[in-house]
């Protein structure tokens, strides 16, 4: 999708170093008001700033690619990807009832939370593949909590069952090229999230045991995260 530059760099206040930049596809830009693209430039250089006061480690110029696609299994109409070490995108379905601006108000800041601790830990499209299953599942998790805890984000995904230890043992050993959509998203037996779930059951753990925050655990390798959460 090609996209066209803005030229919207936000200079922070309190990080006068650091900038975040919005890239509108073409397609979006044209469904969004000057006045919707102004309230949207504002808040991503506010939350970026937040995400920043707990993860300074975050790169200095942050890019957010603001995408139109149909989102016809999200409960919110947006998304996110992280795509490379200082890029994220925010993914709108403009075709939704309640218009950008609402869905904006509403997911820009659990999404950008999300994304932006990927970034900082370099869990992103860009970088090498996950040497196992479990590693992208707590990068997933350890972005949820993150999420959860320094944005309040409620996310069902984040809510893992009682028998969640018994999907960890079933998932433990999957290779790094195990079906995503099938364990990341929604399985065959009718379970949903079965790694983000697990992910964020053993970084909860590690979170527990080890008195650091999932924003303290950024750059704690996969295999330490197992076993602060007590497992191998």
């Amino acid at each position: 999708m090609k996209l066209s530059r803005i030229a919207l760099f936000l200079a922070l206040v309190t990080h006068s170093a650091a900038a975040v930049e919005l890239e509108f596809a073409e397609s979006v830009g044209s469904s969004i008001s000057d006045a919707q693209r102004l309230a949207i430039q504002e808040m991503a250089a506010s939350i970026e700033d937040d995400v920043r006061t707990a993860l300074p480690s975050l790169p200095t110029d942050i890019v957010v690619e603001i995408r139109a696609e149909l989102q016809p299994y999200s409960r919110t109409g947006a998304s996110g990807a992280a795509l490379g070490p200082n890029r994220m995108a925010w993914i709108v379905d403009t075709s939704r009832p309640e218009g950008v601006g609402v869905i904006a108000e509403q997911t820009l800041r659990p999404i950008m939370f999300h994304e932006l601790h990927h970034l900082a830990r370099g869990c992103t499209q860009s970088s090498p593949p996950f040497r196992s299953f479990i590693d992208g599942a707590i990068c997933e998790g350890m972005a949820t909590a993150f999420a959860r805890d320094f944005a309040s984000a409620e996310q069902p995904w984040a809510i893992y069952p009682p028998e969640v230890e018994r999907w960890y043992e079933e998932v433990k050993d999957l290779p790094a090229a195990a079906t995503t959509g099938e364990w990341m998203f929604f399985h065959s037996d009718g379970r949903a999230w079965v790694g983000y779930k697990v992910g964020t059951f053993l970084v909860d753990r590690a979170i527990e045991a080890s008195g650091q925050s999932a924003a303290g655990l950024v750059d704690v390798p996969s295999e330490e995260v197992v076993k602060l959460a007590g497992h191998r």
